[in-house]
């Protein structure tokens, strides 16, 4: 019978893979946007040597896991609109594979089984928003590992895991949606402990405790304060805010609830039947849990944070619930023994199955639809016109011999994209640049020539007050512009013309 779970669990583990690689040959590996060349930049320049932050560029939260893992990759040679997807997909699919294999190694079959099924069955966008790199799953993939951890009888390792997992609230709060229900297991687990008089395991987690705190303080210890332009918003919380979020839950849930991607207020209806079911099944301590876990997902929708985010997959409301899925699992999980029966085992087979067959007709049609639906905050674009573009750029920068090249309207595809493709692209955008390293090199550089790049074609008129020759450059599409003879800094032409610019000291 081992023999035969064994191979239905290796039977989903490979039909989630083949799920993943269709997200990286119908989306991750086709579209990028301007967040995720970010993420690129970071990449190439930890390759590089240059660790500036941890965090992503002009922001203190949301570690970049993607551009830590991907780093080694592009240091051994692999072109970086390859390493960055790649690796930013398997963080996507970290969760499902470290969740089941920690939850196998604890005898919960059953669990690991549902963590398989769950990655088959839900809907392709889900799978888009956890492959792009752009953080939104980095937290849920080193909490799943740490969880792992904590599954090895070593105390060493059993630590770090705790440890690991404490750290992954740093990489991103999201996780949190997981970890309280988590967190309120372990604590009943410790309680358990402590009426058998066993109390290693709050040593663990009380060390584990002071580790992430000095990783914390660590991380930040280093970090300039002028490298930050997007300050995580002042969190408030408002009964106008838990209303607003009633009145709209499906959005609030896109895409988190299995086979419906619009329906997302159903994963609040389904866990609310579940926490009922427990208690009229007298099981009463996994009822309280779920209760309390229900009030504390119902708790964050009065978070002005919450109500951050679009219809689009590029940037949806449901980025801060990617943990969602798991506490329905975690939920279904308190019905079921560890064991698998030979119903359970059929049930399941069926289950991954049929979300499989879904998954391959899905993808490829999501995929279209998702970019083309896309509007607002983010721009996609299409990473082999990216590389094109980027050489035309280079070419552009060469062919007028400028010495920086000046984007003066927000295309961070092209900002930190072509950097990212062109290292020997020197590129600044004053009025936002993340990078305020780069920024205080070039803008505060007298440069001869300069070479602007402005989609918005106002530039000649705002710009009135300069030194040198101004002129566009007509043959060529691109809205760009050529400033030679200049003898003053960008932060000085800038400045003199009143136009917008990020925070600089001198």
């Amino acid at each position: 019978m081992k023999n035969h779970q064994s191979r239905i669990f290796l039977l989903l583990i490979a039909c989630l893979l083949i799920v993943r690689v269709l997200v990286h040959i119908y989306f991750t590996g086709v579209y990028t946007d301007g967040d995720q060349t970010i993420t690129w930049l970071s990449a190439v320049d930890k390759a590089n040597g240059n660790w500036y932050t941890p965090y992503f560029y002009g922001q203190f939260y949301n570690i970049s896991i993607e551009a830590l893992l991907a780093a080694p990759l592009i240091k051994f040679g692999i072109n970086v609109k390859h390493a960055v997807p790649i690796v930013s997909n398997f963080i996507g699919l970290a969760p499902f594979l470290f969740g089941a294999w920690y939850l196998k190694r604890i005898k919960q079959q059953s669990a690991a089984m549902m963590i398989l099924c769950l990655g088959l069955i839900l809907p392709a966008q889900y799978h888009f928003i956890t492959a792009m790199a752009r953080g939104f799953a980095g937290g849920l993939a080193v909490l799943s590992f740490g969880v792992l951890l904590t599954s090895f009888k070593s105390n060493v390792v059993k630590t770090l895991g705790y440890s690991v997992a404490f750290i992954s609230y740093f990489v991103n709060p999201n996780v949190l949606i997981i970890g309280f229900p988590l967190g309120l297991v372990w604590l009943v687990n410790w309680l358990t402990d402590i009426k058998q008089k066993k109390t290693t395991s709050l040593a663990h987690i009380a060390l584990a405790a002071v580790i992430a705190g000095l990783t914390y303080y660590g991380l930040h210890a280093n970090n300039n304060p002028l490298f930050e332009v997007h300050k995580l918003w002042k969190l408030e919380v408002s009964i106008d805010y838990l209303t607003n979020s009633f009145q709209s839950l499906d959005a609030r849930f896109l895409y988190l609830f299995p086979f419906l991607p619009k329906m997302g207020s159903l994963i609040l209806l389904a866990l609310l039947i579940l926490t009922v079911l427990l208690f009229v099944k007298r099981r009463t301590k996994h009822g309280v849990l779920m209760s309390v876990t229900l009030l504390f997902i119902i708790a964050t929708l009065s978070l002005n944070k919450t109500l951050d985010g679009t219809y689009s997959t590029f940037f949806p409301f449901s980025r801060m619930y990617l943990a969602l899925p798991y506490v329905l699992v975690l939920a279904v999980s308190f019905f079921i023994n560890h064991g698998l029966t030979k119903r359970l085992r059929n049930i399941f087979m069926l289950i991954g199955g049929v979300g499989f067959c879904y998954q391959v007709y899905d993808i490829p049609k999501k995929a279209t639809a998702s970019v083309q639906g896309n509007s607002g905050v983010v721009q996609v674009i299409r990473i082999d016109k990216l590389c094109l573009e980027c050489e035309k750029l280079h070419n552009i920068q060469q062919t007028y011999e400028a010495d920086v090249t000046v984007f003066h309207y927000k295309t961070d595809e092209y900002i930190y994209g072509c950097k990212a493709l062109q290292p020997e692209l020197k590129t600044v955008y004053p009025e936002y640049d993340r990078r305020y390293w780069t920024f205080m090199e070039h803008a505060d550089t007298v440069y001869n020539t300069l070479l602007f790049m402005d989609w918005s074609m106002k530039l000649p008129e705002l710009l009135q007050s300069y030194e040198g020759d101004f002129n566009a450059i007509d043959s060529i599409h691109y809205p760009a512009f050529i400033m030679t003879d200049n003898s003053q800094s960008i932060i000085d032409l800038y400045t003199i013309n009143s136009l917008r610019l990020r925070p600089y000291k001198n």
